[in-house]
């Protein structure tokens, strides 16, 4: 079997995991969509059972292998050559890293070699990795019959290497090979190896870890892959003559740590190191690991806190609220950005695993954040990496004020005891809730309810309350969950409210209430005519190795719901990709066809569970196929509808019960379903 990379990069990611991975943590670990994986799973199936294991999918927790992980075959598996060449991100790392690690021209023809793709193929990346090099402050010489090469000063290229090894190897893998020569698969750490740098990293790991324990000095492995790659590159170059100038601080001390660093690095590697290199490596050191001398710290600090409250009122300023901040949330921010400045300033890479989580989920907090950078630091550029991190804390301050901020009216029939005890367990079990008054059942009556988010009682209310549970004094755990659904539904919606009315002019405005409507309506219409076009059809007396896009064509195109008989042949470019759902007996495909005016969704109940092919693929044991249709859509409100369908279709097990069974009714009423929830989500 030809194990691509993709395959091989997905069965790593769970080996290295215990616990089921969801398909979106993949996806966004290997920066890819969610469909990408689902296409790719078949193919780790079929891998992972060639080595005795199983790839188990449990509904709502994710998946993990099923078997001996770490064994011999599975190893093999993973250390073996990618016979079917390299994804693109790999293969633009290789190209770089290969172009950065020799100064001379390199002809694309050998690049092609080294990628296994065509030259032109290489071409193609190579104008993608030039505008990357421009912000490098490198360039890219293109030169006929000699090749091409990047020039730029010895130094930033040594940072680009830096950037370029820490964004595209693994954390686990790279340590587990500096430790013990694993995971030599990876195809940079192959280059690596080649170019004899595992012995210099070893060294340095040795050296670096040894003086940070002596010290007490505790640093992330980031930070610590980060310096490690330092040392190598710095290693490597020793005997060239390097300009690092533009590296020293005017405030150079030679700390304790920084001496007995230089000096055991001078006598691991037999090297002398000149002042300028030692102004380097304690300006790096500083930049990565941090200073130890606390008082220091302090002093640089005094510099920058002026600078974060200013960020901190721009903040509140654009998003029209106080935020939750203490002295503990400045120290935490101004030393978090003491640190972020000057690895800025060094030039090196500043990693966020979360990056494109944190864009996602606090897309308008990310705005204000961004833009309020802009206006405090003017002339430093954050990465979308330190923004994220920025968030982050935002974050925090802003989920501040949600918590303890629902108010509860507690009335109890008991005495002032029980009442307390009740309140102190509802503080105590729900964080966010803020107990106002405890009172009698005799005074309740008298109560503006309107000041209170909730009214709990112990005992029946005469006359309908809005918002009013019933509890027993004691609290039993249902209740608390019922509680706790109630008043997380409260924090959504406030959350929600905080960042959903933030616009790019700096003012907080909601959006029109006519968009919102417009919106809404669309879906609606779309939901009803999905709704409408949900059918099943019966496949009989099929030969199995015949193509199912050909019986799908058919039987679209005699029902009158496809204008022509090749449509599916005609737009087989525009197909998103077909997979078998993990676990199930069900087979998904979805097409993008500009002659729709509506999404159609239809399922086709196979005769019999057997293998079927499709496209250039086989699916085993299977019972149904659901195929999706929508438009050539260009909104964004289009595309956030289809794939909230689309995810209903592949992760809910009742669902996929559903369409396995070929049930049209069922389906119907299951789709209609979702796009209610879909609608009514929208309007909280």
């Amino acid at each position: 079997m030809i194990v691509s990379s993709r395959t091989q990069s997905i069965i790593s990611y769970l080996q290295r995991n215990s616990r089921p991975v969801t398909v979106k943590e993949l996806a966004a670990k290997l920066g890819v969509t969610e469909r990408t994986i689902y296409r790719e799973l078949p193919d780790v199936s079929q891998a992972l059972a060639l080595c005795g294991l199983k790839l188990e999918t449990t509904a709502g927790k994710g998946m993990k292998i099923i078997g001996d992980a770490a064994g011999e075959k599975l190893k093999a598996l993973l250390n073996t050559d990618k016979n079917s060449g390299f994804d693109s991100g790999h293969r633009k790392a290789i190209l770089l890293l290969n172009l950065l690690s020799d100064e001379g021209f390199i002809k694309t023809e050998a690049l092609a070699l080294s990628t296994k793709v065509s030259p032109q193929t290489v071409r193609n990346d190579l104008k993608e990795i030039k505008k990357d090099l421009l912000k490098e402050g490198l360039s890219f010489i293109t030169q006929k019959s000699e090749g091409v090469k990047i020039e730029g000063t010895v130094l930033n290229r040594n940072l680009c290497l830096v950037k370029l090894l820490t964004q595209n190897i693994e954390l686990d893998i790279f340590l587990n090979w500096i430790l013990d020569g694993d995971n030599r698969s990876h195809p940079l750490l192959i280059i690596l190896e080649r170019q004899g740098y595992h012995e210099s990293l070893k060294k340095s790991f040795d050296l670096l870890k040894n003086l940070l324990k002596a010290h007490d000095i505790q640093v992330s492995d980031e930070s610590l892959r980060t310096m490690l790659c330092i040392l190598a590159i710095f290693i490597a170059n020793q005997d060239k003559q390097i300009e690092y100038g533009t590296c020293n601080t005017a405030d150079f001390v030679r700390s304790e740590f920084n001496a007995a660093f230089i000096d055991g690095l001078s006598r691991a590697f037999s090297m002398e190191i000149t002042e300028e290199e030692e102004r380097y490596l304690s300006w790096m050191l500083e930049a990565v690991i941090g200073r130890p001398n606390k008082k220091m710290i302090e002093a640089d600090d005094a510099n920058i806190t002026d600078d974060v409250l200013k960020l901190i009122a721009e903040i509140e300023d654009r998003l029209e609220l106080r935020l939750e901040v203490d002295q503990k949330f400045i120290e935490s921010l101004v030393l978090h950005l003491n640190r972020s400045l000057l690895r800025i300033k060094s030039g090196l890479p500043i990693l966020n695993p979360l990056g494109k989580e944190i864009e996602q989920n606090y897309a308008e907090l990310y705005s204000v954040v961004e833009e309020s950078a802009r206006v405090v630091f003017k002339d430093i550029h954050f990465s979308r990496e330190e923004i994220g991190y920025l968030v982050l804390y935002v974050a925090m301050a802003v989920d501040k004020i949600a918590r303890n901020s629902f108010k509860v009216l507690v009335v109890c029939s008991g005495g002032m005891g029980s009442s307390r005890m009740l309140a102190a367990r509802l503080e105590q079990e729900i964080v966010e809730i803020k107990v106002g008054k405890l009172i009698a059942y005799a005074d309740w009556a008298g109560e503006n309810l309107e000041d209170y988010d909730m009214i709990i009682s112990t005992i029946p209310l005469n006359q309908e309350v809005e918002r009013h549970i019933m509890v027993s004094p004691l609290l039993i755990p249902e209740e608390v969950t019922l509680i706790k659904d109630l008043v997380r539904r409260h924090r959504i919606k406030m959350l929600a409210k905080i960042s959903s009315g933030y616009n790019r002019g700096g003012k907080v405005k909601a959006p029109k209430p006519e968009t919102i409507l417009n919106e809404i309506t669309a879906i609606s219409l779309w939901g009803n005519k999905l709704v409408e076009e949900t059918r099943v059809f019966t496949v009989q007396d099929f030969q199995t190795e015949t193509d199912l896009i050909y019986v799908i064509e058919s039987l679209l195109f005699s029902s009158n719901l496809i204008p022509l008989p090749e449509l599916l042949l005609q737009y087989k470019d525009l197909t998103k990709g077909h997979f078998q759902i993990p676990d199930t007996k069900l087979g998904y495909l979805e097409y993008c066809i500009p002659e729709l005016e509506q999404p159609m969704l239809i399922t086709f109940k196979l005769d019999e569970d057997q293998t079927y092919k499709m496209g250039e693929k086989s699916l085993t044991d299977l019972r149904a196929l659901i195929v999706l249709f929508y438009p050539k859509w260009e909104e964004v409100y289009h595309i956030n509808f289809l794939h909230d369908i689309t995810l209903m279709l592949i992760e809910d097990p009742d669902a996929i019960q559903v369409f396995e069974q070929g049930d049209e009714l069922k389906i119907r009423a299951l789709v209609a379903k979702r796009i209610t929830k879909y609608l009514a989500d929208k309007l909280i």
